[in-house]
């Protein structure tokens, strides 16, 4: 066993996001978990403050179409980036502190809509307006 193995703690929390959910923690040993294929995962944190979190969208933006569903808004990568911006920065996070990693956005079926591809650029471009520096992840 090397001394990281030693002194590492078990997680205390293990949280698992499914789509449509977001969550923001400053517990150290809380590990925030879900499954992708071409949803994203956007995981931002101050590393200042130790405060971070993690959402998961499943498509860029409603389609305005009377079958998007009240209350459904957080499956939608507008909605989503929002929310979990908006809940780190009520916590106390400075978005000037702020990164990001993004994961997910795979193509899932050759010859359809690359959905996948869709929510990366989204993300991309999202934390791009946003001033917010992509530093990692595991897109497309």
């Amino acid at each position: 066993m090397n001394e990281a193995q030693h002194t590492a703690s078990p997680p205390e929390k293990k949280i698992n996001i499914v789509q449509g959910e977001q969550y923001v923690d400053d517990h150290p040993n809380t590990v925030l978990t879900t499954l992708l294929g071409s949803c994203i995962a956007a995981c931002i944190w101050d590393q200042k403050l130790g405060l971070g979190g993690m959402n998961h969208f499943l498509l860029p933006g409603n389609s305005g179409k009377s079958r998007d569903l009240p209350g459904d808004s957080e499956r939608f990568g507008v909605h989503a980036m929002e929310l979990l911006l908006n809940g780190l920065l009520r916590r106390g996070a400075q978005k000037k502190r702020l990164q990001a990693k993004l994961f997910g956005g795979a193509r899932m079926i050759k010859g359809l809509t690359d959905i996948g591809e869709m929510n990366a650029t989204f993300a991309e471009n999202f934390l791009r307006a946003e001033g917010i520096p992509l530093i990692g992840g595991s897109l497309r």
